[in-house]
């Protein structure tokens, strides 16, 4: 087969989910699949992220989508099916928020999740309205759809009237290695201001990683006044910044807000970590619940939607609503030194269970049905 990856939606240095998504199945493909051609459609945000891959996946840069959603979606709508009909495919994959509508390759299209749905006042005007219809137009014109979680796979289907059948759940997995060179530690944690004992929070732009209510319950629990609260990664934009928050709650001193860090900075972070927090309001995965496990990280969790679905008995939940439950959790999981090493036991077993080569051998197998049946049709 000669399978197309639509990749001109991603960038990189956004970080995220899908990014850990894409590279980690495409590894996974390298990994256990030689007798298929790959084509990768990229652009200047990504192309060099994909660098070193083997010689049956190739690289073929689109030179006009720039880092502008406006250029990246004319380029995906308009040029890559054209471009398709110069390298003929069996099956297109799009494992981003957007799919070539235009085009009658057989489509395989990735949903991670459907926030926009569920949440859709963390998206400005514009961007929601176009993230739904184009989610809306690729679930009913894809030829088979992939689901990162049974949750997402009963959201897909209760919104839109999907078929079961036409939806697989692949889980994701952890591309996440903990770091060998331990001697850049300590200079990283004094460039970060970080102490000895801290919990780690992950960030973004999108309020919906409920940053807020986190750094509320930690000024409210009793906890230990040398423990901080380190918060990796972009910060939400709102009326009142986080810093702000902090500074009103008393515990800005005690709070380390890192920004966006390189791979292995934000991996050095998160291995040191005391307690990983993770009080989100929505997620279709959270990969970074499975790089905890690998860590040996404790985690606390919400309980909310494909959360307890990943974590399992690997975490402690709590109701990301409530900063009494918020800081219950934290308060406890700091406190009981055993519960921390059952979780990270139970994190270990966990982790285990979900793997790139996995992902990667049933992604293989949608690809082969989706060509299988176009051939016979």
């Amino acid at each position: 087969m000669r399978i197309g990856i639509d990749l001109i939606w991603l960038v990189p240095r956004l970080g995220g989910g899908t990014y850990s998504h894409v590279r980690g199945l495409l590894r996974g493909l390298a990994s256990i699949d030689r007798d298929n051609q790959y084509l990768l459609f990229t652009t200047y945000a990504n192309h060099d992220a994909f660098e070193v891959l083997p010689n049956h996946c190739e690289r073929v840069l689109f030179r006009a989508a720039h880092h502008t959603v406006a250029s990246r979606l004319l380029s995906e709508q308009i040029r890559l099916p054209w471009q398709v009909n110069r390298y003929p495919l069996d099956v297109l994959h799009s494992p981003g928020y957007t799919m070539p509508l235009l085009t009658k390759v057989p489509r395989v299209f990735t949903v991670h999740d459907l926030k926009v749905y569920a949440l859709p006042d963390i998206y400005p005007v514009g961007r929601r309205l176009l993230r739904k219809y184009f989610i809306r137009e690729a679930v009913r014109q894809a030829d088979a759809i992939i689901s990162v979680s049974n949750f997402t796979k009963q959201d897909i289907v209760s919104r839109f009237g999907v078929s079961e059948s036409v939806i697989s759940v692949i889980y994701n997995a952890a591309d996440f290695h903990v770091p060998v060179v331990d001697t850049l530690w300590p200079e990283l944690a004094q460039r970060l201001r970080i102490r000895t004992d801290y919990i780690v929070a992950f960030s973004s732009r999108e309020v919906h990683k409920n940053i807020p209510i986190l750094l509320k319950a930690f000024a409210q629990a009793e906890i230990p006044d040398h423990v901080q609260l380190v918060v990796v990664g972009h910060l939400p934009e709102g009326p009142m910044t986080l810093a702000t928050l902090a500074d009103s709650l008393g515990i800005r001193s005690r709070i380390v807000f890192t920004g966006y860090l390189t791979e292995l900075d934000r991996s050095l972070v998160l291995a040191h970590a005391k307690i990983l927090a993770f009080p989100s309001l929505y997620e279709g995965f959270g990969i970074v619940l499975l790089e905890a496990m690998t860590a040996g990280v404790p985690i606390a969790c919400a309980d909310a939607t494909a959360l307890p679905e990943v974590a399992g008995p690997a975490a402690l939940f709590f109701d990301p609503l409530s900063v009494d439950h918020i800081g219950s959790a934290l308060q406890r999981l700091l406190a009981d030194g055993s519960l921390r090493q059952r979780l990270i036991i139970a994190g270990y077993e966990r982790a285990r269970e979900f793997s790139w080569e996995q992902s990667a051998r049933q992604t293989l197998g949608v690809y082969e049905q989706v060509s299988r049946k176009a051939r016979t049709h």
